[in-house]
């Protein structure tokens, strides 16, 4: 039984981390500063890919920190890109 367990949470973390590393590739091809526009187009295009909503998408790149919002400039920043 715990074989079973230790398997299935091997199995949720691959799972998560894979759907995690295709976000951020999608976020890679992005540019370096968008405005907010430009990323409610591209959350609504992506999260159609992944099957949730677009303002969940913009959630998740959030927390993950794959994208920030600089206040000042009323810019949104990608973080994947160097």
């Amino acid at each position: 039984m715990e074989q079973t367990r230790l398997r299935a949470i091997a199995s949720a973390r691959a799972t998560y981390q894979g759907r995690n590393q295709k976000l951020k590739g999608y976020v890679s091809e992005w540019p370096k500063e968008i405005t907010q526009d430009q990323l409610k187009e591209r959350c609504f295009m992506t999260a159609q890919d992944f099957g949730f909503q677009p303002r969940s998408f913009k959630t998740k790149a959030v927390r993950l920190g794959l994208i920030s919002y600089d206040p000042a400039r009323k810019i949104w920043i990608n973080n994947v890109k160097d």
